[in-house]
């Protein structure tokens, strides 16, 4: 009696077991249209295709009212939704069959007092020629620290010490720009520390560079003067700033501490939307910067009519960037000053001088390569009956 309650109790456990192996093991279905699928991956593929693609990987399914039903064998653990089934039927069709198509974003941002603010001071600071710059909030050094996987990782208090950082590394390449003094903001979230709490308190903050890097120069005034018109064009009665550095002259501004200027309005009523008018068709090309280092040549000449300093500059252009080359070392040309000098004689002398940089992608040039560019310079200004000064 014994041996057959133990025998009873055994089986029923294994048909316990059996039962619950069945209901994990049941076959998964997923359904899913032609649209489905052509909607998902952007193009028109036909129902034959669709099968094909299918059937290569051995799934039984059936095709009826234009919904396809696949069995999902239980090994397939990573196929769970339809959005699974359509990647594996684009990877069997080939993805490089698809036509990529941007999408069609007409949302609208709502109103924001803190980002109307920022955008209205980027758009006075570019009205006024200063550029803008993006640094990380991770620094080296310093900082509030945090810890992660990869160990204690620094984040910024100020702005203005990256800030300083690039303008010193813009330094070298402003010829390139046609600068002689660089004028650069950067608007971006600085941390500090609660004591109470040891949390993390995030602010927005704005520092605002302007030097030429010589001894002699300050723009400590122009920086001052500079705060005033932004305060005015903001409709704010002051901004309090603090200097961070002479020379650079560079300044850190607190926005939290900032009222935001008044949100656009239309017909007494604020606006709930703002429209930044940017127009997403238009293409933009990317361009890196070289890493070896720039040669600039200064020409400058005497002149006479019919030429002109438009004409010089078009002229100088033609050589510099001349298509037969096959390496244009020149990457750009403008003019750096230009007047009329009344000799002894009192004849009447007009001269224009101009700056040619010279950089290279993949090499150090030597001055023996920049001579022979120069040179070639000097004869087309010389054709033209150019005497050089």
């Amino acid at each position: 009696l014994r041996n057959l309650k133990y025998q009873k109790l055994l089986e029923s456990n294994i048909k316990n077991i059996s039962n619950e192996f069945i209901n994990e093991t049941e076959i998964k279905k997923i359904e899913l249209t032609t649209n489905d699928i052509n909607q998902a991956l952007g193009f028109n593929y036909s129902n034959k295709e669709i099968k094909k693609a299918i059937e290569a990987y051995g799934f039984e399914f059936t095709f009826d009212n234009n919904i396809f039903t696949v069995n999902i064998p239980s090994e397939r653990i990573d196929l769970k939704i339809k959005e699974d089934m359509i990647e594996e039927i684009g990877r069997m069709l080939g993805y490089d069959t698809l036509i990529p198509v941007l999408p069609v974003i007409n949302r609208r941002g709502q109103y924001n007092d803190s980002m109307y603010m920022e955008m209205q001071i980027r758009k006075y600071m570019s009205g006024i020629g200063y550029d803008e710059i993006m640094n990380y909030t991770l620094r080296d050094g310093g900082g509030i620290y945090l810890e992660s996987n990869g160990g204690p990782i620094a984040l910024r208090t100020n702005i203005s010490e990256g800030l300083t950082e690039s303008f010193h590394r813009n330094l070298s390449n402003a010829p390139l720009m046609h600068l002689n003094i660089i004028r650069a903001y950067e608007i971006g979230s600085i941390f500090s520390s609660a004591k109470e709490n040891k949390s993390i308190i995030e602010q927005r903050s704005m520092s605002i560079i302007c030097d030429d890097n010589k001894k002699k120069t300050n723009y400590k005034n122009e920086l001052d003067f500079l705060i005033k018109g932004l305060a005015t064009n903001l409709g704010i009665e002051e901004i309090k700033y603090e200097f961070k550095s002479d020379k650079p002259a560079a300044v850190e501004i607190n926005l939290n501490g900032m009222i935001s200027p008044a949100p656009p309005t239309k017909g007494g009523e604020t606006l709930k939307t703002i429209e930044l008018g940017i127009d997403h068709n238009k293409e933009f090309k990317y361009k890196h910067l070289s890493m070896y280092p720039i040669i600039t040549r200064d020409v400058s000449v005497y002149y006479n009519e019919p030429q002109n300093v438009e004409s010089l500059l078009g002229i100088i252009n033609d050589v510099a960037f001349d298509s037969k080359n096959k390496e244009t070392l020149a990457q750009t040309v403008y003019v750096v000053d230009s007047f009329d000098r009344q000799m002894d004689d009192g004849t009447v002398k007009r001269s224009a001088a101009f700056r040619i940089v010279y950089q290279a992608m993949d090499r150090t040039l030597t001055d023996e390569e920049i001579n022979i560019e120069v040179d070639k310079v000097y004869q087309a200004l010389k054709d033209v009956g150019c005497e050089l000064r």
